[in-house]
């Protein structure tokens, strides 16, 4: 009735000339692991080797928070500026994506923050009192 293309959905894949399918050692390596455990010891690995630690100065955040390791060579991509104008659910949600893509964790997220938050956003954060923030 319907005839099928070489991109239906039964992943028919030809190797490339003089190449091979490495989609089962794929498969192998990824055998019990999902994503997050990967990228989890894929960051473990990278503290690991050279570790930034610092303490940040910013005194709204609990001592804990401000200890930070930065990953090396922690470059994240481009992140719009936060005023407090516009959704902060939307802008939280793409500034975590972004930051996570740089091996950025919950700690290099929150050191990171202020210098993403401008006007009366950052205003506020910087004026609250010591310990405030948590996590």
């Amino acid at each position: 009735m319907f005839e099928r293309s070489n991109r239906s959905v039964d992943n028919r894949y030809n190797a490339p000339p003089g190449g091979r399918d490495l989609r089962p050692e794929l498969d192998a390596n990824r055998r019990g692991r999902d994503a997050r455990t990967t990228l989890d010891a894929n960051r473990a690995q990278h503290y690991d080797t050279n570790p930034c630690v610092s303490v940040t100065d910013y005194r709204a955040f609990a001592p804990n928070l401000r200890r930070v390791v930065w990953p090396r060579k922690f470059k994240p991509g481009p992140i719009e500026k936060y005023d407090g104008t516009t959704n902060p659910k939307e802008w939280i949600s793409i500034y975590s994506m972004i930051i996570e893509a740089a091996y950025g964790d919950d700690y290099v997220k929150a050191n990171h923050l202020p210098t993403v938050l401008q006007g009366s956003a950052r205003t506020w954060l910087m004026n609250l009192p010591e310990g405030t923030v948590q996590s």
